[in-house]
Protein backbone atom coordinates (compact mmCIF):
# COMPACT_ATOMS: atom_id res chain seq x y z
CA UNK A 1 0.00 0.00 0.00
CA UNK A 2 3.54 2.14 0.04
CA UNK A 3 2.46 3.12 -3.68
CA UNK A 4 -1.05 4.26 -2.76
CA UNK A 5 -0.49 6.52 -0.12
CA UNK A 6 2.94 8.10 -2.10
CA UNK A 7 0.49 9.06 -4.34
CA UNK A 8 -1.59 10.62 -1.99
CA UNK A 9 1.47 12.55 -0.88
CA UNK A 10 3.01 13.39 -4.00
CA UNK A 11 -0.15 15.42 -4.76
CA UNK A 12 -1.08 17.05 -1.46
CA UNK A 13 -0.72 21.18 -1.81
CA UNK A 14 1.99 20.67 0.95
CA UNK A 15 2.28 25.15 1.66
CA UNK A 16 -1.36 25.23 2.08
CA UNK A 17 -1.49 21.79 4.77
CA UNK A 18 1.59 23.55 6.51
CA UNK A 19 0.10 26.77 6.95
CA UNK A 20 -2.98 24.39 8.33
CA UNK A 21 -1.21 22.74 10.68
CA UNK A 22 0.22 26.00 12.22
CA UNK A 23 -2.86 26.69 12.94
CA UNK A 24 -5.23 24.03 13.58
CA UNK A 25 -3.62 22.73 16.98
CA UNK A 26 -6.10 22.07 18.77
CA UNK A 27 -7.58 19.78 15.61
CA UNK A 28 -4.57 18.34 15.46
CA UNK A 29 -4.29 17.17 19.41
CA UNK A 30 -8.01 15.92 19.00
CA UNK A 31 -6.83 13.94 15.69
CA UNK A 32 -4.15 12.66 17.60
CA UNK A 33 -5.68 11.99 20.84
CA UNK A 34 -8.31 10.39 19.62
CA UNK A 35 -6.71 8.07 16.85
CA UNK A 36 -4.14 6.78 19.83
CA UNK A 37 -7.86 6.39 21.87
CA UNK A 38 -9.08 4.13 19.02
CA UNK A 39 -5.67 2.38 18.93
CA UNK A 40 -5.64 1.91 22.66
CA UNK A 41 -9.43 0.63 23.13
CA UNK A 42 -9.40 -1.61 20.03
CA UNK A 43 -6.47 -3.69 22.07
CA UNK A 44 -9.19 -4.01 25.23
CA UNK A 45 -11.86 -6.43 22.76
CA UNK A 46 -9.58 -9.44 22.28
CA UNK A 47 -8.85 -8.93 25.98
CA UNK A 48 -11.82 -8.88 27.08
CA UNK A 49 -12.61 -12.15 24.77
CA UNK A 50 -10.36 -13.87 26.21
CA UNK A 51 -11.08 -13.50 29.58
CA UNK A 52 -14.49 -14.25 28.65
CA UNK A 53 -13.74 -17.20 27.18
CA UNK A 54 -10.96 -18.64 29.35
CA UNK A 55 -12.23 -16.78 32.29
CA UNK A 56 -15.83 -17.70 32.51
CA UNK A 57 -16.68 -20.33 29.74
CA UNK A 58 -13.67 -22.76 30.57
CA UNK A 59 -13.25 -22.51 33.82
CA UNK A 60 -16.84 -22.14 34.85
CA UNK A 61 -18.52 -18.44 36.10
CA UNK A 62 -15.51 -17.55 38.83
CA UNK A 63 -15.92 -13.74 37.08
CA UNK A 64 -18.97 -11.39 37.57
CA UNK A 65 -20.59 -11.64 34.25
CA UNK A 66 -22.22 -8.33 34.63
CA UNK A 67 -19.33 -6.81 35.14
CA UNK A 68 -17.54 -8.01 32.38
CA UNK A 69 -20.60 -7.09 29.87
CA UNK A 70 -20.95 -3.51 31.66
CA UNK A 71 -17.10 -3.07 30.90
CA UNK A 72 -17.40 -3.94 26.94
CA UNK A 73 -20.22 -1.61 26.54
CA UNK A 74 -18.25 1.01 28.27
CA UNK A 75 -15.49 0.71 25.91
CA UNK A 76 -17.92 0.63 22.84
CA UNK A 77 -19.56 3.69 23.87
CA UNK A 78 -16.04 4.68 24.40
CA UNK A 79 -14.69 3.81 21.36
CA UNK A 80 -17.83 5.18 19.33
CA UNK A 81 -17.02 8.74 21.27
CA UNK A 82 -13.54 9.04 20.01
CA UNK A 83 -14.62 7.65 16.10
CA UNK A 84 -16.90 10.80 16.64
CA UNK A 85 -13.85 12.88 17.42
CA UNK A 86 -11.80 11.77 14.61
CA UNK A 87 -14.59 12.16 12.02
CA UNK A 88 -15.30 15.81 13.34
CA UNK A 89 -11.46 16.74 13.55
CA UNK A 90 -11.02 15.23 9.95
CA UNK A 91 -14.05 17.54 8.43
CA UNK A 92 -12.81 20.74 10.50
CA UNK A 93 -9.28 20.47 8.49
CA UNK A 94 -10.92 19.25 5.20
CA UNK A 95 -12.93 23.13 5.34
CA UNK A 96 -9.79 25.11 6.16
CA UNK A 97 -7.66 22.97 3.87
CA UNK A 98 -10.17 23.09 0.73
CA UNK A 99 -10.64 27.15 1.30
CA UNK A 100 -6.66 27.66 1.58
CA UNK A 101 -5.91 25.72 -1.35
CA UNK A 102 -8.45 27.03 -3.58
CA UNK A 103 -7.39 30.39 -2.63
CA UNK A 104 -3.89 29.58 -3.91
CA UNK A 105 -5.35 28.48 -6.89
CA UNK A 106 -7.02 31.33 -7.36
CA UNK A 107 -3.80 33.62 -6.91
CA UNK A 108 -2.19 31.69 -8.96
CA UNK A 109 -4.68 32.61 -11.68
CA UNK A 110 -4.65 36.32 -11.09
CA UNK A 111 -0.65 36.17 -11.30
CA UNK A 112 -1.20 34.64 -14.19
CA UNK A 113 -0.84 35.97 -18.13
CA UNK A 114 -4.66 37.56 -18.83
CA UNK A 115 -3.71 36.30 -22.38
CA UNK A 116 -3.65 33.10 -21.23
CA UNK A 117 -6.91 33.28 -19.06
CA UNK A 118 -8.74 34.38 -21.71
CA UNK A 119 -8.35 31.27 -23.59
CA UNK A 120 -9.89 29.33 -20.96
CA UNK A 121 -13.45 29.71 -20.67
CA UNK A 122 -14.74 30.65 -16.72
CA UNK A 123 -16.26 27.18 -15.97
CA UNK A 124 -12.80 25.55 -17.15
CA UNK A 125 -11.19 27.76 -14.50
CA UNK A 126 -13.65 27.06 -12.11
CA UNK A 127 -13.27 23.16 -12.33
CA UNK A 128 -9.84 23.26 -11.84
CA UNK A 129 -10.55 24.95 -8.20
CA UNK A 130 -13.30 22.92 -7.46
CA UNK A 131 -10.47 19.98 -8.11
CA UNK A 132 -9.27 21.31 -4.58
CA UNK A 133 -12.62 20.61 -2.56
CA UNK A 134 -12.52 16.90 -4.01
CA UNK A 135 -8.98 16.27 -2.84
CA UNK A 136 -9.45 18.14 0.37
CA UNK A 137 -12.69 16.14 1.00
CA UNK A 138 -11.13 12.36 -0.27
CA UNK A 139 -7.84 13.60 1.55
CA UNK A 140 -9.35 14.78 4.91
CA UNK A 141 -12.67 12.84 5.59
CA UNK A 142 -11.43 9.57 4.09
CA UNK A 143 -7.80 8.68 3.81
CA UNK A 144 -6.48 10.53 6.74
CA UNK A 145 -9.00 8.60 9.04
CA UNK A 146 -8.09 5.37 7.22
CA UNK A 147 -4.20 6.12 7.63
CA UNK A 148 -4.54 6.55 10.97
CA UNK A 149 -5.90 3.32 11.54
CA UNK A 150 -3.28 2.01 9.44
CA UNK A 151 -0.71 3.13 11.35
CA UNK A 152 -2.10 1.02 14.67
CA UNK A 153 -1.06 -2.23 12.71
CA UNK A 154 2.17 -2.71 14.04
CA UNK A 155 0.49 -2.09 17.65
CA UNK A 156 -1.96 -4.84 16.97
CA UNK A 157 0.79 -6.70 15.19
CA UNK A 158 2.77 -6.90 18.69
CA UNK A 159 0.00 -7.78 20.85
CA UNK A 160 -0.92 -10.66 18.85
CA UNK A 161 3.21 -11.74 19.08
CA UNK A 162 1.83 -11.48 23.25
CA UNK A 163 -0.87 -13.92 22.95
CA UNK A 164 1.30 -16.09 20.15
CA UNK A 165 4.20 -15.65 18.56
CA UNK A 166 3.38 -18.24 15.58
CA UNK A 167 -0.12 -16.81 14.77
CA UNK A 168 1.66 -13.01 14.73
CA UNK A 169 4.18 -14.51 12.51
CA UNK A 170 1.87 -16.47 10.33
CA UNK A 171 -0.26 -13.22 9.99
CA UNK A 172 2.42 -11.10 9.09
CA UNK A 173 3.62 -13.36 6.59
CA UNK A 174 -0.09 -13.31 4.82
CA UNK A 175 -0.65 -9.48 4.75
CA UNK A 176 2.85 -8.70 3.24
CA UNK A 177 1.92 -10.88 0.50
CA UNK A 178 -1.49 -8.97 0.32
CA UNK A 179 0.08 -5.69 0.48
CA UNK A 180 2.28 -7.03 -2.17
CA UNK A 181 -0.27 -8.18 -4.71
CA UNK A 182 -1.83 -4.79 -3.72
CA UNK A 183 0.82 -2.89 -4.91
CA UNK A 184 1.80 -4.36 -8.03
CA UNK A 185 -1.78 -4.14 -9.35
CA UNK A 186 -2.08 -0.33 -7.81
CA UNK A 187 1.05 0.04 -10.31
CA UNK A 188 -0.39 -0.60 -13.34
CA UNK A 189 -3.70 1.44 -12.61
CA UNK A 190 -1.30 4.70 -12.20
CA UNK A 191 -0.27 5.16 -16.26
CA UNK A 192 -4.29 3.75 -17.34
CA UNK A 193 -5.74 6.02 -14.72
CA UNK A 194 -4.14 9.16 -16.39
CA UNK A 195 -4.78 7.35 -19.84
CA UNK A 196 -8.47 7.92 -19.20
CA UNK A 197 -8.24 11.38 -17.49
CA UNK A 198 -6.78 12.25 -21.08
CA UNK A 199 -8.77 10.59 -23.15
CA UNK A 200 -12.23 12.27 -20.71
CA UNK A 201 -10.21 15.50 -21.88
CA UNK A 202 -10.22 15.32 -25.58
CA UNK A 203 -13.75 13.43 -25.57
CA UNK A 204 -14.82 16.49 -24.06
CA UNK A 205 -12.70 19.03 -25.80
CA UNK A 206 -14.34 17.65 -28.97
CA UNK A 207 -17.79 17.96 -28.04
CA UNK A 208 -17.24 21.43 -26.76
CA UNK A 209 -15.33 22.34 -30.27
CA UNK A 210 -18.38 20.49 -32.34
CA UNK A 211 -21.24 22.61 -30.65
CA UNK A 212 -19.40 25.48 -30.55
CA UNK A 213 -19.00 25.61 -34.84
CA UNK A 214 -22.24 23.44 -35.05
CA UNK A 215 -23.71 26.53 -37.75
CA UNK A 216 -20.19 26.71 -39.89
CA UNK A 217 -20.44 22.98 -39.74
CA UNK A 218 -23.66 22.44 -40.77
CA UNK A 219 -23.04 24.88 -43.83
CA UNK A 220 -19.97 22.84 -44.67
CA UNK A 221 -21.54 19.67 -44.96
CA UNK A 222 -18.53 18.14 -42.16
CA UNK A 223 -21.23 16.83 -39.17
CA UNK A 224 -20.66 13.49 -40.14
CA UNK A 225 -16.54 14.06 -39.93
CA UNK A 226 -17.13 15.60 -36.91
CA UNK A 227 -19.36 13.13 -35.44
CA UNK A 228 -17.08 10.47 -36.10
CA UNK A 229 -14.05 12.20 -34.96
CA UNK A 230 -16.08 12.56 -31.16
CA UNK A 231 -17.08 9.09 -31.43
CA UNK A 232 -13.22 7.71 -32.16
CA UNK A 233 -12.35 9.58 -28.62
CA UNK A 234 -15.39 8.59 -26.96
CA UNK A 235 -14.89 5.00 -27.43
CA UNK A 236 -11.20 5.49 -26.65
CA UNK A 237 -12.13 6.89 -23.43
CA UNK A 238 -14.52 3.49 -22.77
CA UNK A 239 -11.73 1.51 -24.26
CA UNK A 240 -9.31 2.81 -21.54
CA UNK A 241 -12.23 2.64 -18.93
CA UNK A 242 -12.35 -0.96 -19.12
CA UNK A 243 -8.40 -1.39 -18.80
CA UNK A 244 -9.06 0.51 -15.25
CA UNK A 245 -12.25 -1.05 -14.66
CA UNK A 246 -10.91 -4.83 -14.64
CA UNK A 247 -8.08 -4.09 -12.64
CA UNK A 248 -10.10 -1.80 -10.10
CA UNK A 249 -11.79 -5.55 -10.05
CA UNK A 250 -8.91 -7.59 -9.02
CA UNK A 251 -8.12 -4.55 -6.82
CA UNK A 252 -11.55 -5.51 -4.97
CA UNK A 253 -11.76 -8.83 -5.02
CA UNK A 254 -7.87 -9.38 -4.16
CA UNK A 255 -8.30 -8.48 -0.49
CA UNK A 256 -11.11 -10.77 -0.24
CA UNK A 257 -9.53 -13.96 -1.51
CA UNK A 258 -6.67 -13.50 0.80
CA UNK A 259 -8.28 -12.73 3.98
CA UNK A 260 -10.36 -15.74 3.27
CA UNK A 261 -7.04 -18.00 2.54
CA UNK A 262 -5.55 -15.96 5.57
CA UNK A 263 -8.69 -16.70 7.87
CA UNK A 264 -8.33 -20.80 7.13
CA UNK A 265 -5.39 -20.92 7.57
CA UNK A 266 -4.69 -18.89 11.02
CA UNK A 267 -7.60 -21.25 11.84
CA UNK A 268 -6.47 -24.27 11.02
CA UNK A 269 -3.04 -23.21 12.77
CA UNK A 270 -5.04 -22.16 15.73
CA UNK A 271 -6.77 -25.36 15.49
CA UNK A 272 -3.45 -27.37 15.64
CA UNK A 273 -1.72 -24.98 19.07
CA UNK A 274 -4.95 -25.58 20.46
CA UNK A 275 -5.27 -29.59 20.18
CA UNK A 276 -1.24 -29.63 22.02
CA UNK A 277 -2.01 -27.19 24.79
CA UNK A 278 0.11 -24.37 23.52
CA UNK A 279 -2.94 -22.05 22.63
CA UNK A 280 -6.09 -21.29 24.60
CA UNK A 281 -9.24 -21.07 23.22
CA UNK A 282 -9.39 -17.51 24.66
CA UNK A 283 -6.30 -16.41 22.76
CA UNK A 284 -7.35 -17.85 19.43
CA UNK A 285 -10.54 -15.62 20.00
CA UNK A 286 -8.28 -12.42 20.62
CA UNK A 287 -5.69 -13.58 17.63
CA UNK A 288 -8.79 -13.39 15.39
CA UNK A 289 -10.09 -10.31 16.42
CA UNK A 290 -6.79 -8.51 15.81
CA UNK A 291 -6.30 -9.59 12.56
CA UNK A 292 -9.35 -8.59 11.93
CA UNK A 293 -8.28 -5.08 13.14
CA UNK A 294 -5.16 -5.23 10.48
CA UNK A 295 -7.19 -6.41 7.55
CA UNK A 296 -9.70 -3.58 7.63
CA UNK A 297 -7.34 -0.89 7.38
CA UNK A 298 -5.62 -1.87 4.20
CA UNK A 299 -9.45 -2.92 2.87
CA UNK A 300 -10.04 0.58 3.00
CA UNK A 301 -7.00 1.73 1.36
CA UNK A 302 -7.84 -0.34 -1.59
CA UNK A 303 -11.36 0.98 -1.39
CA UNK A 304 -9.81 4.87 -1.99
CA UNK A 305 -7.47 3.43 -4.29
CA UNK A 306 -9.94 3.88 -7.25
CA UNK A 307 -10.59 7.26 -6.11
CA UNK A 308 -7.15 8.27 -5.20
CA UNK A 309 -5.96 7.37 -8.84
CA UNK A 310 -8.31 9.46 -10.45
CA UNK A 311 -7.75 12.72 -8.35
CA UNK A 312 -4.47 12.25 -9.18
CA UNK A 313 -5.02 12.45 -12.98
CA UNK A 314 -6.98 15.80 -12.44
CA UNK A 315 -4.28 17.04 -10.87
CA UNK A 316 -1.63 16.24 -12.80
CA UNK A 317 -3.77 18.02 -15.81
CA UNK A 318 -4.38 20.57 -13.51
CA UNK A 319 -1.01 21.24 -12.63
CA UNK A 320 -0.25 21.15 -16.74
CA UNK A 321 -2.91 23.85 -16.70
CA UNK A 322 -1.62 26.19 -14.88
CA UNK A 323 1.80 25.88 -15.77
CA UNK A 324 1.56 27.30 -19.02
CA UNK A 325 0.05 30.55 -17.62
CA UNK A 326 3.11 32.82 -17.27
CA UNK A 327 3.17 35.15 -14.57
CA UNK A 328 3.70 38.91 -14.62
CA UNK A 329 7.50 40.25 -15.31
CA UNK A 330 6.75 43.08 -13.70
CA UNK A 331 5.85 41.29 -10.03
CA UNK A 332 8.92 40.86 -7.07
CA UNK A 333 8.92 38.30 -5.44
CA UNK A 334 11.16 36.85 -2.17
CA UNK A 335 11.71 34.25 0.22
CA UNK A 336 9.53 34.19 3.48
CA UNK A 337 12.34 35.26 6.29
CA UNK A 338 13.78 38.07 3.99
CA UNK A 339 15.83 40.69 6.11
CA UNK A 340 13.99 43.44 7.29
CA UNK A 341 16.85 45.77 6.40
CA UNK A 342 15.59 44.42 2.60
CA UNK A 343 12.43 46.23 2.38
CA UNK A 344 12.35 49.56 3.80
CA UNK A 345 10.02 51.07 5.88
CA UNK A 346 8.04 53.06 3.89
CA UNK A 347 8.88 53.19 0.11
CA UNK A 348 10.23 56.05 -1.66
CA UNK A 349 8.03 58.85 -2.90
CA UNK A 350 7.50 58.98 -6.70
CA UNK A 351 5.97 61.50 -8.77
CA UNK A 352 2.59 61.80 -8.02
CA UNK A 353 -0.36 59.59 -10.30
CA UNK A 354 -2.42 61.45 -11.97
CA UNK A 355 -6.49 60.40 -12.07
CA UNK A 356 -8.35 61.47 -14.76
CA UNK A 357 -12.44 61.51 -14.11
CA UNK A 358 -14.58 62.11 -17.27
CA UNK A 359 -17.92 63.84 -16.51
CA UNK A 360 -20.85 63.71 -18.50
CA UNK A 361 -23.92 66.73 -19.34
CA UNK A 362 -26.68 65.99 -17.62
CA UNK A 363 -27.61 62.43 -16.30
CA UNK A 364 -25.81 59.19 -16.48
CA UNK A 365 -26.63 58.25 -20.28
CA UNK A 366 -25.00 61.87 -21.32
CA UNK A 367 -22.38 61.96 -23.89
CA UNK A 368 -18.90 62.76 -22.15
CA UNK A 369 -17.53 66.36 -23.04
CA UNK A 370 -15.03 66.69 -20.17
CA UNK A 371 -12.72 65.37 -17.33
CA UNK A 372 -11.65 66.33 -13.90
CA UNK A 373 -7.65 65.74 -13.46
CA UNK A 374 -6.52 65.31 -10.16
CA UNK A 375 -2.46 64.80 -9.55
CA UNK A 376 -1.31 63.25 -6.72
CA UNK A 377 0.48 63.29 -4.26
CA UNK A 378 -2.27 64.69 -1.87
CA UNK A 379 -5.50 63.55 -0.32
CA UNK A 380 -8.93 64.78 -1.47
CA UNK A 381 -12.55 64.72 0.41
CA UNK A 382 -15.51 63.41 -1.75
CA UNK A 383 -18.79 65.05 -0.28
CA UNK A 384 -21.90 66.13 -1.37
CA UNK A 385 -23.42 62.86 -2.12
CA UNK A 386 -25.61 60.68 -0.08
CA UNK A 387 -23.89 57.06 0.54
CA UNK A 388 -25.30 54.64 -2.49
CA UNK A 389 -24.17 57.42 -5.14
CA UNK A 390 -20.73 57.71 -3.39
CA UNK A 391 -20.46 54.23 -3.10
CA UNK A 392 -20.89 53.61 -7.06
CA UNK A 393 -18.62 56.55 -7.39
CA UNK A 394 -15.72 54.95 -5.34
CA UNK A 395 -16.35 51.74 -6.91
CA UNK A 396 -16.12 53.73 -10.70
CA UNK A 397 -13.11 54.75 -9.24
CA UNK A 398 -11.39 51.67 -8.37
CA UNK A 399 -12.36 50.12 -11.62
CA UNK A 400 -15.48 47.99 -10.17
CA UNK A 401 -18.27 49.27 -12.09
CA UNK A 402 -18.18 50.79 -15.18
CA UNK A 403 -18.50 54.38 -15.89
CA UNK A 404 -21.93 55.97 -17.30
CA UNK A 405 -19.70 58.25 -19.64
CA UNK A 406 -20.64 57.04 -23.07
CA UNK A 407 -17.40 56.51 -25.38
CA UNK A 408 -14.41 56.85 -24.63
CA UNK A 409 -11.52 55.17 -21.76
CA UNK A 410 -13.46 56.42 -18.59
CA UNK A 411 -11.46 56.80 -15.71
CA UNK A 412 -7.76 56.72 -16.18
CA UNK A 413 -4.71 56.61 -14.05
CA UNK A 414 -1.52 58.31 -15.31
CA UNK A 415 -3.21 57.77 -19.15
CA UNK A 416 -3.85 53.79 -18.53
CA UNK A 417 -7.63 53.24 -18.65
CA UNK A 418 -8.61 51.43 -15.08
CA UNK A 419 -11.12 49.01 -16.42
CA UNK A 420 -8.72 47.54 -19.44
CA UNK A 421 -6.43 46.60 -16.26
CA UNK A 422 -5.44 43.45 -15.46
CA UNK A 423 -6.59 42.15 -11.44
CA UNK A 424 -3.18 41.73 -10.58
CA UNK A 425 -2.21 45.58 -12.70
CA UNK A 426 -5.30 47.28 -11.41
CA UNK A 427 -4.38 46.47 -7.71
CA UNK A 428 -0.58 47.63 -7.90
CA UNK A 429 -2.80 51.06 -9.85
CA UNK A 430 -5.67 51.73 -8.00
CA UNK A 431 -7.19 50.18 -4.40
CA UNK A 432 -10.64 50.88 -3.15
CA UNK A 433 -10.91 50.14 0.95
CA UNK A 434 -14.77 50.23 1.73
CA UNK A 435 -16.24 50.34 5.41
CA UNK A 436 -16.61 46.88 6.20
CA UNK A 437 -13.03 45.21 6.48
CA UNK A 438 -13.10 41.48 5.25
CA UNK A 439 -11.27 39.05 7.94
CA UNK A 440 -10.41 35.65 7.27
CA UNK A 441 -10.11 32.72 10.11
CA UNK A 442 -6.31 31.95 9.54
CA UNK A 443 -3.39 34.23 10.55
CA UNK A 444 -2.33 38.03 10.17
CA UNK A 445 0.21 36.64 7.96
CA UNK A 446 -2.53 34.88 5.70
CA UNK A 447 -5.34 37.22 5.67
CA UNK A 448 -2.38 39.99 4.63
CA UNK A 449 -1.12 38.12 1.73
CA UNK A 450 -4.27 35.69 1.27
CA UNK A 451 -1.82 33.10 1.30
CA UNK A 452 0.87 33.67 -0.97
CA UNK A 453 3.53 32.57 0.99
CA UNK A 454 6.29 34.33 -1.37
CA UNK A 455 5.97 37.29 0.59
CA UNK A 456 8.80 37.87 2.96
CA UNK A 457 7.52 39.14 6.27
CA UNK A 458 9.53 42.51 6.11
CA UNK A 459 7.33 43.49 3.29
CA UNK A 460 4.26 42.10 5.98
CA UNK A 461 5.84 44.65 8.79
CA UNK A 462 6.72 47.19 6.76
CA UNK A 463 2.17 47.94 5.61
CA UNK A 464 1.44 47.06 9.32
CA UNK A 465 3.99 50.04 10.47
CA UNK A 466 2.24 52.11 7.54
CA UNK A 467 -1.63 51.41 9.05
CA UNK A 468 -0.27 52.28 12.56
CA UNK A 469 -0.73 48.25 13.31
CA UNK A 470 2.96 46.95 14.13
CA UNK A 471 2.72 47.30 18.05
CA UNK A 472 -0.81 45.50 18.21
CA UNK A 473 0.33 42.34 16.43
CA UNK A 474 4.04 42.74 17.76
CA UNK A 475 2.66 42.49 20.65
CA UNK A 476 0.85 38.99 20.16
CA UNK A 477 3.34 36.06 21.35
CA UNK A 478 2.68 34.54 18.05
CA UNK A 479 3.00 37.68 15.44
CA UNK A 480 2.12 37.32 12.00
CA UNK A 481 0.94 33.88 12.89
CA UNK A 482 -1.30 35.31 15.22
CA UNK A 483 -4.73 33.12 14.67
CA UNK A 484 -7.87 35.51 13.64
CA UNK A 485 -11.57 34.25 14.31
CA UNK A 486 -13.53 34.27 11.30
CA UNK A 487 -15.01 38.35 10.46
CA UNK A 488 -11.89 39.71 13.08
CA UNK A 489 -13.99 39.18 16.52
CA UNK A 490 -10.94 39.10 18.34
CA UNK A 491 -9.86 42.39 16.80
CA UNK A 492 -11.44 45.66 17.69
CA UNK A 493 -13.19 47.83 14.64
CA UNK A 494 -10.32 49.95 14.18
CA UNK A 495 -7.87 47.41 14.19
CA UNK A 496 -9.64 45.41 11.47
CA UNK A 497 -9.74 48.18 9.73
CA UNK A 498 -5.88 48.72 9.39
CA UNK A 499 -5.63 45.18 9.01
CA UNK A 500 -7.57 45.45 5.47
CA UNK A 501 -5.60 49.15 5.29
CA UNK A 502 -2.53 46.73 5.19
CA UNK A 503 -3.54 44.60 2.58
CA UNK A 504 -4.77 47.15 0.49
CA UNK A 505 -1.05 48.81 0.89
CA UNK A 506 1.03 45.59 -0.18
CA UNK A 507 0.23 46.21 -3.58
CA UNK A 508 1.91 49.48 -3.47
CA UNK A 509 -1.09 50.93 -5.59
CA UNK A 510 -0.59 54.73 -6.71
CA UNK A 511 -4.31 55.76 -6.26
CA UNK A 512 -6.45 54.57 -2.89
CA UNK A 513 -10.26 55.23 -2.79
CA UNK A 514 -10.92 54.87 0.80
CA UNK A 515 -15.02 55.11 1.30
CA UNK A 516 -16.09 54.86 5.04
CA UNK A 517 -13.46 53.48 6.05
CA UNK A 518 -11.82 55.11 8.66
CA UNK A 519 -14.95 55.83 10.23
CA UNK A 520 -14.18 53.25 13.76
CA UNK A 521 -10.91 55.01 13.84
CA UNK A 522 -10.31 57.38 16.07
CA UNK A 523 -9.85 60.83 15.14
CA UNK A 524 -6.00 61.26 16.20
CA UNK A 525 -4.90 57.75 14.82
CA UNK A 526 -7.11 58.91 11.42
CA UNK A 527 -5.43 62.24 10.49
CA UNK A 528 -1.90 60.59 11.40
CA UNK A 529 -2.52 57.50 8.89
CA UNK A 530 -3.61 59.85 6.47
CA UNK A 531 -0.20 61.55 6.69
CA UNK A 532 1.76 58.79 6.28
CA UNK A 533 -0.16 57.73 2.95
CA UNK A 534 0.73 61.49 1.93
CA UNK A 535 4.46 61.40 2.57
CA UNK A 536 4.62 57.92 0.72
CA UNK A 537 3.37 59.66 -2.40
CA UNK A 538 0.06 58.29 -2.59
CA UNK A 539 -3.16 60.19 -4.44
CA UNK A 540 -5.87 59.32 -1.65
CA UNK A 541 -9.61 59.86 -1.79
CA UNK A 542 -11.50 59.82 1.39
CA UNK A 543 -15.15 59.47 1.18
CA UNK A 544 -16.03 60.10 5.06
CA UNK A 545 -19.09 62.27 7.15
CA UNK A 546 -16.57 62.80 9.97
CA UNK A 547 -15.55 66.35 9.67
CA UNK A 548 -12.09 65.83 11.55
CA UNK A 549 -11.41 63.32 9.13
CA UNK A 550 -11.89 66.08 5.93
CA UNK A 551 -10.29 69.06 7.87
CA UNK A 552 -7.08 66.69 7.33
CA UNK A 553 -7.75 66.57 3.41
CA UNK A 554 -6.01 68.81 1.01
CA UNK A 555 -8.94 68.89 -1.55
CA UNK A 556 -12.16 68.30 -2.28
CA UNK A 557 -14.48 67.07 -5.24
CA UNK A 558 -18.33 67.29 -4.78
CA UNK A 559 -20.10 64.57 -6.16
CA UNK A 560 -23.87 64.75 -6.53
CA UNK A 561 -25.93 61.30 -7.92
CA UNK A 562 -25.04 61.32 -11.67
CA UNK A 563 -22.29 63.96 -12.11
CA UNK A 564 -19.13 66.19 -10.63
CA UNK A 565 -20.40 69.50 -9.40
CA UNK A 566 -17.26 70.87 -8.61
CA UNK A 567 -13.74 70.34 -7.23
CA UNK A 568 -11.79 72.97 -4.85
CA UNK A 569 -9.75 73.83 -2.09
CA UNK A 570 -11.07 72.24 1.47
CA UNK A 571 -10.69 74.60 4.62
CA UNK A 572 -10.33 73.48 7.94
CA UNK A 573 -13.43 75.65 8.96
CA UNK A 574 -15.75 72.95 6.56
CA UNK A 575 -15.78 75.48 3.84
CA UNK A 576 -14.83 74.79 0.22
CA UNK A 577 -13.08 77.41 -2.30
CA UNK A 578 -13.97 76.49 -5.69
CA UNK A 579 -11.30 75.73 -8.30
CA UNK A 580 -12.59 78.40 -11.61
Amino acid sequence: MRLTFTTVLRHLDFAALAQLLREVEGIRATLVSAALGLVLTGLLLPIFSQVFIDGYLADGPSLTLAGLVALMIAAGLLRAGLSLAVSRGAHAMQVRYATRSSTRTTRRFLDADPAWVARYGAGDLAAVVRQNDRLARRLLSEVIPAFLDLMAVPVLFLVMAAFDVRLALAALLLTGVNALVLRTINARQTPIGDQVGLARGRMAQALTDSLSAIAMLRATSLENQTFTRWATRHETYHRQSLRLGRLSEILAAGPAVISGITTALTLGLGAVLILDGSLTPGAFVACQTLLFGINDPIRRFVDLSTAIQDLSADWRRREALLAEGRPPTNRVRATRGQDAAAVPDRPPPGPGARLTIPQPVDGPAARRVGSLALEGPGVIAIAGAPEGPRTRFCRTLAGLMPADTGPGPGVTVDGRPVAALSPFDRLGTVALLERHATVFSASVRDNLTLWDATVPDAALWRVLRRADLAEVIGARPDGLDTPLAEGGRNLSGGQRQRLALARVLLHDPRVLVINGALEPLESRLARHILAGLRRDGLLVLVASTRREVLAACDDAVIVEPDRIRAAGRWHAGGTIELYT
